[in-house]
């Protein structure tokens, strides 16, 4: 992954991206983005991808609103971007910024992964696995909270531990009582 404030710019004078951001050209905004202008000719982060932009620029804003500071011209500066082992397929979720935060001339950007661990992926490992060992994990009792759940069905919850290396669990199917607008479940293994 590399991600951060890259400084790319749209290549447009502030006055023409205003205008395309107010008619939510996003599409025509993006054919002058330099960063995908540079990436295209292979001249920056060859073999990285990132996720499609459909959200509007995230830079430069006037501190604590949601104006743009037209004194310098509104981009996407900051930037997700990812590359993978081959035979492992990084899937993205989720690509967006954070409109909501004023506390910077940046509005937050971030980006959610379904990134398989090489041992278990689906295709053929790049990591050998043999001499693996398991952690020996223990969970005595949880608490998980749940707003809306569907009355009589089931939830299941997939323990995932990214830092114990090689940890696998299965579903664990947990029953969801009477019909509530929340629900708590408490279980002991």
């Amino acid at each position: 992954f590399w991600f951060g404030d890259l400084n790319y710019r749209i290549s447009l004078h502030s006055e023409e991206i205003i205008e395309l951001i107010s008619k939510k050209q996003i599409d025509e905004l993006l054919k002058y983005d330099q960063l995908l202008t540079e990436r295209k000719k292979n001249n920056c982060f060859v073999d990285f991808e990132e996720a499609p932009i459909k959200f509007i620029p995230t830079y430069k804003y006037i501190i604590n609103t949601r104006e743009y500071d037209i004194n310098r011209a509104p981009s996407w500066c900051d930037r997700v971007l990812y590359r993978t082992f081959p035979g492992l397929d990084i899937v993205v979720r989720a690509y967006g910024s954070v409109p909501a935060v004023k506390t910077s001339d940046h509005k937050p950007v971030y980006c959610v992964f379904d990134v398989p661990h090489p041992l278990f992926s689906s295709r053929d490992s790049v990591i050998p696995t043999e001499n693996v060992a398991l952690a020996d994990v223990s969970v005595t009792e949880m608490l998980i909270s749940l707003s809306n759940p569907i009355p009589d069905k089931f939830v299941e919850v997939t323990f995932h531990l990214p830092h114990i290396h090689g940890f696998v669990s299965s579903p664990i199917k947990v029953p969801v009582g009477e019909s509530s607008s929340s629900s708590e479940l408490k279980f002991r293994t």
